[in-house]
């Protein structure tokens, strides 16, 4: 596991919003999947869908949504996902 030596410091080009949001994000901790035992199931919320996520192994895992987007659970591989900007 990868973590950087420093907090975040807030960008003068991202808006007060996702600059909150990063600090949050760095207050809440991280999820790493390879850490989680397969048939975990995740609920994933962002701003305009919620997912639930079942993991089966590696970053293999099967995803449902909405309705209309997602009806019956997918194959997905989850490459990951963060608020956190490179070190």
């Amino acid at each position: 596991m990868f973590t950087c030596a420093h907090s975040f410091r807030s960008h003068p080009n991202l808006g007060d919003e996702v600059n909150r949001n990063i600090v949050q994000s760095e207050i809440e901790g991280d999820v790493f999947l390879n850490d989680l035992p397969p048939a975990t199931v995740l609920e994933i919320q962002t701003q305009h869908r919620c997912y639930r996520v079942v993991l089966l192994s590696d970053n293999n895992a099967l995803n449902s949504g909405r309705h209309q987007d997602c009806p019956k659970p997918i194959s997905v591989a989850i490459a990951g996902s963060t608020w956190e900007v490179p070190c």
